[in-house]
């Protein structure tokens, strides 16, 4: 049977009185199966693409080079940086790392060795320095196609005898281009740490589009970029692709890795939705917590929204460990709760949400105490809009797909021409103690 449940607008439990009661939706958990074209073994992919790369050519013995790394969760990235460091170290070059991740971190050495660290990427488990700095070297100035952009690098990067480039290329969570998130952003912007992300920020998306090509190009012409590990994953998040590329293909060849990442990325198994409840939003999960090319939201005027899928009111309930505080994200949402409120820095969000200009998605949701209290206000406006059936989809994350809840009202719509299976047959919605969702998910745990 339904479970009956209670909702009013307060300011706390207690004030949850019976000013209204409703019934909560029973829901069904479901896996959906997505096309599995991951690589058997990326690290031993990544050793044969180095032997037979350029890079055997190049004589490493006695340099230093900096190896710069991102802020996001890639799939096996310490195992494919671990390659990549005993290759060099094979050619007699001293490889070092440095953080690449503009202003996320708090904008602080401290804060971005955090980040790294909540990555794995330490100096004990990669055996090699990590030199974190917020100082840049400014090389000049450039012009795009629109704008002029000053040029900006990581002091530690701009000492080092040669860089080599490493990320993961995908749909950028601002906008749609030929260079999105991947090689040329790590170059362009990452790599000149919160100086590099103001500059190319400070135009908003348009100038995002013009910056990261003409910076990247003007800094693969004039530093010794020595090559650039290209890793594209697939709906799964595992890694279905990967090339060692020369500076001079890095351009050439990223907008199309850029579109095989698009075709292979995950979705939403619905178009429409009345609402979609997410566990938890995160920097390791997406740069700014929760992927808008899944939730077909960008919040940033001027700029349209993805065409889908369209999705009337949106909940959060948690807040990973590793944002270290950073919400950047949250005013994606519409529903939240006080432990996000809890875990949200002010400071650390704000630092990040500046330096992007979009200051709508830094903006705190209406907050409700707990995740039943966040579920039962979404039923309680999709229902008086209208919707007696409401179809509201539960995740655990915008990264990881493959497993959900759904109410009734979809179980025929999702399951229809879909790899779809039911794990659990419609049951109330559980809820554990501190009324937290009690969900149970098992993949990439």
């Amino acid at each position: 049977m339904p479970v009956r449940a209670r909702y009013a607008p307060g300011n706390s439990c207690q004030e949850n009185s019976l000013k209204r009661e409703h019934q909560l939706p029973m829901i069904a958990k479901a896996r959906r199966v997505f096309s599995d074209n991951s690589l058997d073994d990326p690290n031993d992919r990544l050793l044969e693409l180095l032997r037979a790369s350029h890079l055997q050519e190049v004589n490493l013995d006695g340099k230093t080079i900096a190896v710069p790394v991102g802020s996001r969760g890639i799939t096996g990235l310490c195992g494919l940086l671990r390659v990549l460091i005993d290759f060099l170290k094979s050619r007699g070059a001293g490889p070092y790392i440095v953080p690449a991740m503009g202003s996320h971190g708090g904008a602080t050495a401290e804060g971005q060795l955090k980040v790294l660290s909540s990555l794995g990427v330490t100096e004990h488990n990669l055996g090699i320095p990590i030199k974190a700095t917020m100082e840049t070297v400014s090389l000049g100035r450039v012009r795009g196609r629109e704008f002029v952009w000053p040029v900006y690098l990581d002091k530690h990067a701009a000492e080092a005898d040669g860089i080599i480039l490493m990320n993961r290329v995908k749909a950028h969570t601002d906008f749609s281009g030929s260079y999105e998130s991947g090689l040329a952003k790590l170059l362009a912007v990452g790599l000149g740490n919160e100086d590099a992300a103001r500059s190319a920020h400070s135009r908003g998306t348009a100038g995002l589009r013009d910056a990261i090509p003409a910076l990247a190009e003007f800094l693969l012409q004039t530093k010794p970029i020595l090559a650039g590990v290209a890793i594209v994953e697939n709906a799964l998040h595992k890694i279905a692709a990967l090339e060692v590329l020369p500076s001079s293909m890095i351009l050439p060849r990223e907008p199309g890795l850029l579109e095989i990442s698009k075709q292979w990325m995950g979705a939403l198994p619905v178009t429409e939705l009345d609402g979609l409840v997410i566990s938890r939003m995160g920097k390791e999960i997406s740069g700014t917590g929760i992927d808008t090319n899944v939730i077909g939201r960008r919040s940033i005027r001027g700029e349209a929204d993805p065409a889908c899928p369209n999705i009337d009111l949106i909940g959060v309930c948690d807040l990973t460990p590793a944002s270290e505080g950073n919400a950047l994200g949250i005013g994606l949402a519409d529903l939240t709760t006080s432990r996000v409120a809890a875990q949200y820095n002010p400071a650390v969000t704000a630092r990040n949400v500046l330096s992007t200009t979009f200051i709508e998605r830094g903006k705190l949701p209406l907050v409700l105490p707990t995740d039943r209290n966040l579920v039962e206000a979404m039923v309680d406006l999709i229902e008086r809009k209208g919707a007696k059936r409401p179809r509201i989809m539960f995740i655990r994350d915008t990264m990881t797909l493959s497993e959900f809840y759904m109410t009734e009202s979809l179980v025929n719509k999702v399951i229809a021409g879909q790899d779809i299976t039911i794990l659990e047959k419609l049951k109330p919605i559980p809820f554990g103690p501190g009324d937290c969702l009690a969900l149970e998910w098992h993949e990439n745990d």
